[in-house]
């Protein structure tokens, strides 16, 4: 077989791996609301209200608009958003590519998209009903647009940049930190003297302009500006003040918090999927990527891989200090971006057909893995159910008190009693007044309590735990039902 054939054969076989990929991506699409976001997502795509959360603040507006197109044809709205995740996800593809092709050949550039999108856990991201899905392919047009406007003096050209982060913004308020982008962006622009202070003025009207689209909307979705903010002031207060105040994530030390996310969200989980075999090999290429790092440490970066990596590390900080550590889907958008600089770099430094061969394999364990993950996602009952499930089998008389469950005991209209509970001097005059026979309240719920009073133990004994796979859930993997004495 000549060269020419080889790698049209190659490509072909690359280009069906990607088509198979994304096939059981769509033959696995899960229905369950298996939390109190995607429950608030879903509830959106029949009633957009904010005051209702229906999403919760800020609105998430663009993605629930793409959710609400897809619903017209699929009547379940998890479903619905799921499919709008694997179809946008599908289609970072392109971008990937082309940020691919800026140092590698075509077929390279083939295998670098394969790699990225195969690995595991961004996998998952693509097949939940959640706007996490949805921004990490904008993230990508987004990089992408930064990349290209550098190299072009178009003023149109230029304005792509601010138009995606406008609709980044309009998906996922919390990747605001890749805003810094733009700012080098326009930092590099002036600094080459590619335009005049004349035209970042315009480009800051612009940016005012394709944000506002978005916040205005809203805006006016509530009725008027002062009842948006009082709204946005209500969610944020409630939303950083669990159980009444007292429960504070930096009560957990800088260093736990550091190697919560540099070592469980984003090695264990973002890059290794929580899988043994993935993590062990994952640690070998790191290290073959540092050797080659520090074998061609002469070599000078490129301006868009200096605000790539500008922008991934104050991302990390962000997610350090801003997000709630124990969802690791907040660490997310640093998997991909991270593994493109890592497979761009092998690929185009490395020669030797044994690393080549250890990477296809390591790409073809993220695809196995990922695969079980789907199936394994879209068929198990999450634990929320199953305890939903439970009560709903239960003839007493009873109450339920829980914390983020009572969401998704209201999403699937259960006929038995529960009210969500936090602090501990509310449940006691609750059940002083309840003529219910039996008070029943949930792990969660107790955790709380003991945080405001001290050991509760004595007034509880457990009745039955649920639980369900904590990569999926995971806050909400293991549930314990207590009776209260």
């Amino acid at each position: 077989m000549d060269q020419n054939k080889y790698k049209w054969a190659s490509s072909m076989l690359l280009f069906l791996i990607f088509i198979g990929m994304f096939t059981w991506r769509f033959m696995h699409i899960s229905s369950f609301a298996r939390s109190w976001d995607i429950v608030d997502f879903a509830l959106a795509l029949n009633r957009f209200d904010l005051l209702a959360m229906q999403p919760h603040f800020p609105g998430y507006p663009y993605f629930i608009f793409a959710g609400t197109v897809v619903h017209q044809w699929i009547s379940d709205p998890v479903q619905s958003l799921v499919i709008l995740n694997v179809l946008m996800t599908l289609l970072s593809a392109i971008p990937i590519y082309l940020l691919a092709r800026r140092t590698l050949t075509r077929q390279k550039s083939l295998v670098a998209v394969l790699f990225v999108l195969s690995f595991s856990y961004i996998t998952l991201i693509s097949v939940e009903p959640m706007s996490e899905g949805a921004a990490i392919a904008v993230l990508w047009w987004y990089l992408w647009s930064i990349n290209f406007s550098l190299s072009n003096k178009s003023f149109l050209i230029s304005l792509m940049p601010l138009l995606l982060f406008s609709i980044l913004m309009g998906i996922r308020l919390s990747y605001l930190v890749f805003g810094i982008g733009i700012l080098l962006f326009w930092w590099m622009k002036l600094k080459r003297q590619d335009y005049t202070m004349k035209w970042f003025g315009l480009q800051v009207c612009f940016f005012v302009f394709f944000q506002s689209i978005w916040v205005l909307g809203l805006v006016v979705s509530e009725g008027s500006l002062s009842g948006f903010i009082k709204l946005a002031l209500s969610f944020t207060t409630g939303h950083f003040s669990d159980w009444g105040g007292t429960y504070d994530v930096s009560n957990d030390s800088l260093a736990t918090r550091v190697f919560q996310l540099l070592f469980y969200n984003l090695y264990w989980t973002g890059f290794s999927g929580q899988s043994i075999i993935l993590s062990v090999i994952m640690f070998v290429l790191l290290i073959v990527f540092l050797v080659v790092i520090i074998q061609n440490k002469q070599k000078k970066l490129s301006h868009y891989s200096m605000i790539l990596i500008v922008m991934l590390i104050s991302y990390l900080f962000w997610a350090l200090f801003a997000q709630n550590l124990d969802k690791p889907r907040h660490i997310s958008p640093l998997v991909g971006p991270m593994v493109l600089l890592m497979i761009q770099f092998l690929l185009k430094n490395l020669k030797s057909k044994m690393v080549l061969i250890f990477i296809f394999i390591f790409m073809a364990s993220q695809f196995i893995h990922g695969a079980f993950i789907i199936k394994n996602y879209a068929k198990e009952e999450p634990a929320v159910y199953q305890l939903s499930n439970y009560l709903s089998q239960q003839d007493d008389d009873f109450i339920v008190y829980t914390w983020e469950e009572t969401r998704v005991f209201q999403y699937l209209k259960v006929d038995y009693a529960h009210q969500r509970v936090f602090t501990y001097d509310y449940f006691l005059q609750e059940i002083n007044r309840t003529p219910y026979k039996q008070i029943w309240i949930t792990e969660q719920v107790l955790l709380g309590f003991e945080q405001q009073v001290g050991d509760l133990s004595k007034h509880v004994t457990p009745i039955k735990t649920f639980y369900s796979d904590p990569l999926f859930d995971p806050v909400y993997h293991q549930i314990t039902l207590y009776k209260w004495e």
